[in-house]
């Protein structure tokens, strides 16, 4: 063989490893996640849920606002970047806690 072709198998051979080591290491770290999650009150798990719709909501906004910002003339660019990531975040926070 190559020793291109030996070196690629090698890789293989130490990423699928790494792969089957790292599945391992985050079914422990769901386990305990969700494990977690089922001890809290029911109030903290809602906040829980509030804020992890909140991140989300606001970083698909400013995903969003920075695939389309160099279509955004400049003078709109003012307010449609901080009004959307509040509206991201208003309705985050009041779609998420609506949720029971």
């Amino acid at each position: 063989m190559p020793p291109a072709t030996q070196i690629s198998i090698m890789l293989f051979f130490i990423g699928m490893s790494a792969l089957f080591y790292l599945s391992g290491k985050w079914d422990i770290l769901r386990n305990n996640i969700e494990r977690q999650f089922t001890l809290m009150p029911p109030h903290q798990q809602q906040e829980l849920i509030t804020n992890l719709a909140a991140v989300v909501c606001v970083g698909i906004a400013i995903i969003t606002c920075s695939i389309f910002y160099s279509i955004i003339p400049s003078e709109v660019r003012f307010v449609v970047l901080p009004t959307s990531i509040i509206a991201a975040w208003l309705l985050s926070t009041k779609l998420a806690s609506r949720i029971r």
